[in-house]
C-alpha cells in the first residue's frame, strides 16, 4: 500500500481520493498511525499519551480526505509529521 503522501499525489492526478482512501482514514491505516509507525510504534495505542495529539490532528486530515481536498490533506499530513518530530525530539531530551 502506498504512503499517504503518495496517495495524496495520486488523488491530485486522478482528481479524487478513492473509496479505500476515505475508508482508511478511520482505521489503523490512518495518517497519524502511519507517521507513528515511522517512529517505531505499531499503532497509536502503543505510543506515550502525548502522542495522541497526532490523532487529534489526524481528524482534520480525515475530514480533508473525505471532502476530497488533497491540498488540505497534505497540510494536515505536514502538521502530523512536524508534531511527531517534535515529540521524538522532546523524548530524546
Amino acid at each position: 500500500m502506498n504512503s499517504w503522501r503518495e496517495r495524496i499525489a495520486e488523488a491530485r492526478q486522478r482528481g479524487t481520493f478513492t473509496d479505500r482512501d476515505r475508508d482508511d482514514t478511520s482505521s489503523f491505516r490512518c495518517a497519524a498511525a502511519e507517521v507513528a509507525g515511522q517512529y517505531g510504534y505499531r499503532n497509536l495505542r502503543e505510543c506515550p499519551s502525548e502522542w495522541l495529539s497526532l490523532w487529534d490532528i489526524g481528524h482534520g486530515f480525515a475530514k480533508a480526505v473525505r471532502a476530497n481536498q488533497p491540498t488540505e490533506a497534505e497540510r494536515f499530513l505536514d502538521a502530523i509529521e512536524d508534531r511527531a518530530f517534535q515529540l521524538k525530539r522532546e523524548q530524546a531530551g
